[in-house]
């Protein structure tokens, strides 16, 4: 039931299993980020795209993606990231 109301979402929503591989990226998601795949590894997703801090625009760590702080450390809470995609569009995740 939980994974048919996140594929359901407007919103961009990516799930990784506890070993990292990604578990659930709903339709939002793979438009944002088309590496995305279930069953790819969790690092995988933001190639192409970079993730920045909306206040100053600097880009995100590896280690500061939130899916990585998730499976890392538990859950988190995403707040004032920018994304800018390959082709340099740039827009703001919420």
């Amino acid at each position: 039931m939980l994974e048919s109301v996140l594929w359901q979402m407007a919103a961009p929503v990516a799930a990784c299993a506890r070993d990292g591989p990604l578990s659930l990226v709903n339709p939002p998601a793979r438009e944002l980020f088309p590496e995305a795949t279930e069953g790819s590894p969790s690092t995988r997703w933001s190639q192409g795209l970079t993730l920045l801090r909306e206040g100053d625009g600097t880009p995100l760590s590896p280690e500061e993606l939130p899916l990585i702080q998730a499976l890392n450390e538990g859950p988190t809470e995403v707040r004032g990231l920018a994304a800018r995609d390959p082709s340099g569009a740039l827009g703001a995740l919420t």
